[in-house]
């Protein structure tokens, strides 16, 4: 169901998949669920906020996280978790400083599209992306806290698109592209290995 896109964000839980927002000629916040087992899909409720092309998706402890992405040219800061058991969407606090909720350190600038994710042991790590030139700085994401933390950029070249993938214990970030080129190199974030206040510059 649901027309054809790109730019649209998935992931998988709960023995189903899911696949939703992107743009078609306009930009979507439609979702839908695949089950394997009857080969079928169906429509789900939509994720609330705004529509949105090039977000982002992780998985901590079987609850799906959805960020980022941008519509007509203006990057999204809505952040939202989806709830596999009841179908719902939870709207967490903005990843942009949007003054909405002045009793946390909200200064973030985390909005962008076509970053990548992954998670290690109970933590989400977000890095690269674009918004208007292509990014390096890295954040990450505490669930019980609903608060992001800047830590160590990424060390290679600064990249958009690219893919990341994780074993819940190691995360890594592979491939992507810089204007016109394309990289084929695979980096590993050790989260415990850096210093705070170098490595962010």
């Amino acid at each position: 169901p649901g027309t054809a896109r790109y730019g649209a964000v998935a992931f998988g839980v709960s023995g189903k998949g899911y696949i939703g927002c992107g743009y078609d000629g306009n930009y979507l916040k439609d979702f839908y669920a695949f089950t394997p087992g009857s080969n079928s899909w169906e429509q789900i409720v939509s994720i609330g906020g705004s529509k949105r092309s090039g977000a982002t998706s992780f998985i901590i402890d079987n609850t799906p996280y959805i960020c980022c992405g941008e519509n007509n040219g203006e990057y999204i800061y809505d952040f939202w978790k989806f709830n596999p058991s009841s179908g719902s969407w939870t709207q967490l606090r903005d990843i942009a400083n949007t003054d909405d909720d002045k009793d946390y350190d909200d200064d973030y600038n985390i909005v962008r599209k076509n970053a990548v994710a992954f998670v290690i042991d109970g933590t989400a790590y977000l890095s690269c992306g674009e918004s208007g030139s292509v990014r390096s700085d890295s954040w990450k994401y505490m669930p019980s806290q609903d608060l992001w933390e800047e830590v160590a950029k990424f060390k290679g070249t600064t990249r958009t698109a690219t893919a990341s993938f994780s074993n819940g214990e190691r995360g890594f970030v592979v491939s992507g592209k810089s204007s016109t080129y394309r990289f084929d190199d695979t980096w590993e974030l050790h989260p415990d290995e850096y210093d705070d206040d170098a490595d962010k510059r």
